[in-house]
């Protein structure tokens, strides 16, 4: 993985760096890299004195590279590169030789991400307002190879330090664009990790796919479990509070909560300790045997590296990309598919001129966007066959039907409003398509259930779908419903599992989820059964994981239409509801001082 962060303490990389740091303990000394490193005559081991006067907007000679050098000039941005945890457990376990090869592999690897960002990332800004926006020649890296996490595992990993100076093409300097750096810094981990596992490969390693990255086979899954500590604390810290994910603000908050003080390092002391530990677990010397004997041109991956997957890669789950994006998939599929990352260029560039990538615009943020043309298609699939819907009639439903559902929810204590009343019978008109909307709390699975009873009354087949499980068991427990998700539904469809008529209704809960290419599957399903369809969601909701924005186009008068209900339920103060409408219309800082007024939001100074 790559992180990046502003450098926060200049004097932290160094004062771990030492020489002889096999015999001395330390980690090893800085290493210059960029082409405006070159041009500032900086190579080989970092110099101190050099350091410092680079990261204060000066060249090794005094001379100021940028309008206001100093203390107050911002020095730049820490990259760390670190591997897969089972390339830190072989690094461990391996001899003095096979360590430093991992280690250069590591090298090589972060070169390659550098140079990516030195050709897409790398730029400037001129003019007193920084509104010329200028490439540069290169960029002025300092790297640092460390070697542990900070609960002490194994933890093979690279500081590349960027120099926030940066040379331009008419001979002036100037200070880099940040922006940039962090649009395109998922595509440079990208880059790197494919690097890696190339140079890997060349060791013999045989490298496999592992969730989004890659592993070395033969290196125990347990061993990397047991050397994941800081994982396991960042882990146990979101499980106290039910968070899932750690891709949250929360996750960032506990990762920063668990991170213990970076200890002195003595790296032979450390090799014995973990050798020992690995010994203990029955991962000894001999096990590197079994693991590095892959001889070139035996494997034969299960990916085929080409503009073709790189495209599906890409479109899977978007259906607008930039064109990071774009490297990003070209990288992730040649992790697997056993290339360098200087194939990357190439395929990408004859990619973008393949005529099944349709370039967009430029957004607001200098994005290059892109779609392709399956995604075109799907999507003008998508609005004829809710036109066709829209324009069908399907079996209608008896009024009576529907005054029983109301009154068989009134009776349970369920009483709808004249909202929720109104949008009932309007999913319940003959039209074959209908789609109901409303903010979070608002009583849509309320209104599904009278839906549901209305249609069964008449001898309709009800079924329920929604992208994800969690959403599709609640449908099934909240509106009586035999619920699926959507994938499931499909491939049923396909596979003559699933049977509809002419009087089967589709329930599809959180709709705005939906990506344009299932949607568009599913309406043709419909259509060529003659059965209806209610979609019932939030446009205003996160959009679709794959291929979003679907609902809120077919909502268009001219396309489906549609019905909402604007009320709040589930809030029952004013207030409250009032702070549920300020973040769904994406005022969250109103939201959240109205919480903080009622005693239910706590501001802190720190995490």
């Amino acid at each position: 993985m790559m992180s990046m962060c502003p450098i926060k303490n200049l004097d932290y990389y160094e004062e771990l760096a030492e020489e002889d740091y096999y015999t001395k303990g330390g980690e090893p000394v800085g290493v210059w890299y960029g082409k405006g490193a070159i041009l500032l005559d900086l190579s080989g081991s970092v110099e101190k004195e050099d350091y410092k006067k680079i990261m204060s907007g000066f060249s090794p000679d005094g001379e100021a590279l940028c309008q206001k050098p100093g203390p107050e000039h911002r020095a730049g941005f820490d990259l760390c590169f670190s591997p897969p945890k089972s390339v830190s457990v072989l690094w461990a376990r391996a001899d003095t030789s096979l360590k430093q090869k991992i280690q250069t592999a590591q090298f090589k690897a972060v070169c390659s991400a550098i140079d990516h960002l030195e050709k897409h990332a790398a730029i400037t800004r001129r003019l007193h307002n920084g509104t010329s926006r200028e490439k540069v020649i290169g960029l002025v890296a300092a790297t640092y190879e460390h070697s542990t996490s900070r609960a002490l595992d194994p933890q093979l990993h690279t500081h590349c330090l960027i120099a926030n100076i940066a040379p331009r093409y008419d001979g002036t300097w100037g200070t880099l664009e940040s922006r940039d750096l962090f649009l395109w810094q998922a595509s440079a981990g990208a880059v790197y990790k494919a690097e890696l596992a190339f140079q890997l490969r060349e060791l013999g390693a045989s490298i496999e796919r592992y969730q989004d990255t890659f592993q070395i086979s033969g290196v125990p899954a347990s061993l990397c479990e047991y050397f994941s500590k800081r994982s396991k604390d960042i882990r146990a810290k979101l499980d106290s509070v039910g968070i899932i994910s750690g891709k949250t603000a929360f996750g960032d908050i506990a990762v920063l909560d668990t991170r213990a003080k970076k200890q002195e390092v003595n790296r032979a002391a450390l090799f014995d300790d973990w050798n020992r530990q690995m010994d203990d677990r029955g991962f000894g010397l001999d096990a590197l045997g079994s693991i590095l004997t892959r001889e070139q041109g035996i494997e034969f991956p299960d990916v085929i590296f080409d503009e073709i997957e790189v495209l599906e890669k890409v479109s899977e789950k978007k259906a607008v990309f930039r064109k990071q994006d774009i490297y990003k998939a070209a990288a992730e599929v040649a992790q697997i598919s056993g290339e360098p990352s200087n194939r990357i260029e190439n395929t990408v560039k004859r990619l973008l001129l393949d005529k099944d990538v349709i370039f967009i615009k430029r957004d607001g943020k200098h994005n290059e966007l892109f779609t392709s043309r399956h995604i075109v298609e799907a999507e003008r699939n998508l609005i004829d066959h809710a036109k066709q819907l829209r324009g069908t009639q399907s079996l209608p439903i008896d009024p009576n039907s529907v005054e029983m559902a109301f009154n068989k929810l009134d009776t349970a204590g369920i009483r709808l409003s004249d909202e929720q009343q109104e949008a009932v019978w309007e999913a319940c008109l003959p039209s074959k398509i209908s789609i109901l909307q409303g903010a979070a709390g608002s009583g849509k699975t309320a209104s599904l259930e009278a839906v549901r009873m209305a249609h069964e009354s008449e001898g309709y087949k009800v079924i329920g779908a929604s992208v994800a499980k969690l959403a599709a068991d609640n449908l099934s427990r909240e509106a009586g419903l035999n619920t699926y998700t959507l994938a499931r539904l499909l491939i049923d469809l396909e596979q003559g599992r699933q049977i509809m008529d002419d009087k089967t209704l589709v329930l599809i809960d959180e709709a705005g989820q939906l990506g344009s290419i299932d949607l568009s599957a599913l309406l043709e399903n419909i259509v060529e059964y003659g059965a209806k369809i209610v979609l019932v969601g939030e446009d205003k909701q996160l959009d679709a994981v794959s291929h979003g924005g679907a609902l809120r186009y077919l909502s268009k008068p001219d396309v489906a239409g549609t019905s909402r209900i604007e009320t709040i339920r589930r809030q029952r103060d004013q207030w409250s509801r009032n702070a549920v409408m300020y973040l769904r219309n994406g005022q969250a800082n109103k939201s959240i001082l109205l919480s903080q007024k009622r005693g239910y939001v706590e501001i802190g100074n720190d995490s």
